[in-house]
């Protein structure tokens, strides 16, 4: 599974209970737009299956941006972005009040 995500860019970290997903944007997303691109799917795809496997736990998608927007527009794009990608994994059956979506904007963790 995890070499899928590596073909795919996809890093996977753990810090304690904590597991983290890293997809770039430009994997899912054409620059400054919120739609998720049709090889974008198969990235995701990748993702919940991989997620799958840890039942339901909480998910929050943090989208962030480069300094290519100013900040007020980084920030709804990036919060778009997120939000989008919640929609596909409460789509894939993750219940809707484990997905949180944080749009970033140029700041990042």
């Amino acid at each position: 599974a995890l070499k899928i995500l590596q073909h795919d860019s996809v890093k996977v970290i753990q810090v304690g209970d904590t597991l983290r997903v890293i997809i770039p944007a430009d994997k899912l997303f054409n620059p400054g737009s919120t739609l998720i691109r049709a090889d974008g799917y198969q990235v995701l795809n990748h993702v919940n299956w991989f997620l799958e496997r840890y039942g339901d736990v909480p998910l929050t998608v943090y989208a962030f941006s480069d300094k290519v927007f100013d900040d007020e527009y980084a920030k709804k794009i990036t919060s778009a972005q997120a939000k989008r990608v919640v929609g596909y994994f409460w789509k894939k059956g993750h219940p809707f009040y484990h997905l949180f979506a944080i749009g970033m904007g140029n700041q990042f963790l």
